[in-house]
């Protein structure tokens, strides 16, 4: 039987919540705590049925690309495959929106199966959020830093890689989150 209240997604939560303080979503006009982000990824995870290791790392998906801590801080703090599974889904340090996605995606190409569905589960999140932020604000695309046309050709590499390789029921909500933010 499952751990009904697992400690490490708990914890997950509590380090992200700290270490992602202060930082907020991307939206038109709504001020959303960024820890919504971490959380849902989260949820998408144990939802579709992966083990509390992978719900972590999807939780804490972001915190070494975004919050100044490192890969060893993190593995002591959860557990070492945890810390494995964040840094296989973090993007390179690329400064140019292009180059770093174009990178990233040549990373994710040899990534493990349950990066790869931490990386969905954060795709998806994201789309759908670029959804509810498109109905509040025309201006949405305004927010990322690159052209719509990149974003999406960005977003359908992702999703093609991960179809490519991942049997879950992740991939089929990923694929109807990227047909609605098409049609924005």
């Amino acid at each position: 039987m499952k751990e009904f209240y697992p400690a490490l997604v708990m914890r997950s939560l509590e380090l992200a919540a700290h270490w992602h303080e202060g930082q907020r979503r991307k939206h038109p006009f709504e001020r959303i705590p960024y820890i919504a982000h971490p959380a849902g990824v989260g949820f998408l995870l144990q939802k579709a049925g992966y083990d509390d290791e992978v719900v972590a790392a999807g939780i804490l998906h972001d915190v070494l690309e975004d919050c100044g801590v490192s890969s060893a801080e993190l593995s002591a703090a959860t557990t070492p495959r945890v810390a494995r599974l964040v840094s296989e889904v973090t993007e390179p340090e690329i400064a140019e929106w292009k180059s770093k996605k174009q990178g990233f995606l040549l990373k994710l190409a040899s990534a493990s199966d349950e990066a790869l569905a931490i990386k969905c589960a954060d795709h998806i999140h994201n789309l759908n959020s670029l959804l509810s932020a498109a109905q509040a604000s025309a201006q949405v695309w305004d927010l990322f830093g690159a052209k719509r046309e990149d974003k999406l050709a960005y977003e359908q590499g992702v999703f093609d890689l991960v179809a490519s390789r991942l049997k879950s029921p992740l991939t089929e909500a990923h694929a109807l989150a990227l047909k609605h933010v098409k049609k924005l």
